[in-house]
């Protein structure tokens, strides 16, 4: 597009950009600038706001490319400790990820790191900023990666299926026939493939202990890593929202957790003399990834039935605005491994008949 036909105060959206070039843009003014927050195309929608956040955070730095000198007569100075105080105050993301799962993160609108007096505007008060979400990762019936969520969408496929041969036998527990105890009417659902699979090493746990965590545990804390890959953060780089009273990095992590049937099998297994201790609180799929990430913001389960996940989201957005925590991981996770639930919703008669 030609330099006369952009207008500084039409949204980019309107020329197009979407998330893949917002990406690159951020990392191209990145080796310039160096520290840019990956939510300021968020928070800057038009050339004319972007323009307006470069001259009054990196004021020195354009000087320096541009040879030329402006007048900031409508702009008071603020001290390095008032940019610390607004850094503290601001708002910024939540990305959302999904395992049968969502996920979340926020950044900060941060100014570049100097050591004088600088030109800067006040903060906007946290509660009236929006939330980004720069990372997604999940992982669904007939559908590995995101990517293949979305072609599945796009294609209308259905992904519902009998149950699966390797989570339970179905002549054991299945009866077309309504009412018939100890068995479900329906054998039907959405399952992912390969949900067993997992690199415990690379999580720094043992091959042990790995078996006893609970799937859903062990999908969360994959999906997590993806999600902020896909945000573009490392473990080292997330240390970098640590708040100023904290050794670990201020950020949450939400996930929306349903069934807890994965200790079923210790019982099962304990009835037969063979002493396990499988899977453990849902409380804990949220922490693993909080102590494997060294996050200290908020850590938490949440179960609010079918709603588990947008509650998971809701309460992490929440952490973000009244600061309890710099971004966040958000989201929900859910695996039939036991025929329990079932079960359960057949007796209730909430399971689907036909497919």
């Amino acid at each position: 597009m030609k330099e006369e036909k952009l207008d500084a105060e039409t949204p980019f959206e309107q020329y197009g950009i979407d998330s893949i070039m917002i990406t690159k843009l951020t990392n191209c003014l990145e080796a310039v600038f160096e520290r840019i927050p990956r939510t300021l195309f968020f928070e800057c929608q038009t050339l004319a706001e972007l323009t307006e956040y470069f001259v009054e955070v990196y004021a020195e730095k354009l000087i320096q490319i541009t040879g030329l000198k402006v007048s900031y007569s409508d702009l008071s100075p603020v001290s390095v400790e008032a940019i610390d105080e607004m850094n503290s105050q601001s708002s910024a993301t939540a990305a959302t990820f999904n395992a049968g799962v969502l996920s979340g993160n926020k950044i900060a609108l941060q100014p570049k790191e100097i050591s004088k007096t600088v030109i800067a505007k006040p903060a906007i008060p946290v509660a009236k900023e929006p939330i980004a979400i720069i990372g997604l990762g999940g992982r669904y019936p007939g559908a590995q990666t995101i990517a293949d969520f979305w072609e599945n969408l796009k294609a209308g496929k259905d992904s519902i299926t009998e149950i699966p041969a390797d989570r339970w036998n179905l002549t054991d527990f299945y009866d077309e026939e309504k009412g018939k105890a100890g068995k479900s009417y329906s054998k039907w659902g959405g399952f992912l493939e390969h949900m067993d699979h997992f690199d415990p090493l690379f999580f720094n746990i043992s091959v042990r202990e790995a078996e006893l965590m609970d799937p859903q545990a062990r999908l969360f804390l994959q999906t997590a890593w993806e999600t902020l890959e896909d945000a573009g953060y490392t473990k080292a780089k997330l240390q970098g929202e640590k708040g100023k009273n904290s050794s670990g990095a201020q950020v949450g992590v939400y996930v929306g957790v349903m069934y807890e049937e994965y200790p079923l099998f210790g019982a099962e297994e304990n009835a037969k003399g063979n002493f396990v201790n499988p899977g453990g609180s849902i409380s804990s799929i949220a922490n693993r990834v909080s102590y494997f990430f060294n996050l200290h913001g908020p850590s938490m389960a949440v179960d609010t039935m079918c709603s588990s996940s947008l509650t998971a989201i809701h309460l992490a957005c929440e952490s973000i605005q009244n600061g309890s925590c710099t971004m966040a991981l958000a989201g929900g996770v859910n695996l039939s491994v036991h025929p329990n639930k079932y079960l359960m919703l057949s007796q209730g008669s909430f399971a689907v008949l036909v497919r």
